[in-house]
């Protein structure tokens, strides 16, 4: 049997990872990222942060001629997740 995985950056359980080591070389990675997906074609439309006790993610929705995708980015390598109290 096989099995069709989601492809990188489409779930929260499947993230593009993103390393870098800052914020500024990590928002030029993830618009190369998107750049390579949807060429010149996308138009940025939210963000979102969602930090747990091990990982942070950036969730970005674009538009994409008629249609809205949402990538999901794992930027835990320059974002450090919560700390636990």
């Amino acid at each position: 049997m096989k099995v069709k995985l989601s492809p990188p950056g489409s779930t929260y359980d499947r993230p593009i990872v993103v390393v870098a080591s800052g914020s500024a070389e990590g928002i030029q990675t993830e618009n190369a990222h998107l750049n390579r997906m949807f060429g010149n074609r996308w138009r940025f439309l939210r963000q979102l942060l969602l930090r747990d006790a091990v990982r942070s993610y950036d969730v970005i929705v674009v538009q994409v001629g008629r249609r809205t995708e949402t990538i999901y980015f794992d930027i835990t390598s320059f974002m450090p997740p919560k700390e636990r109290r």
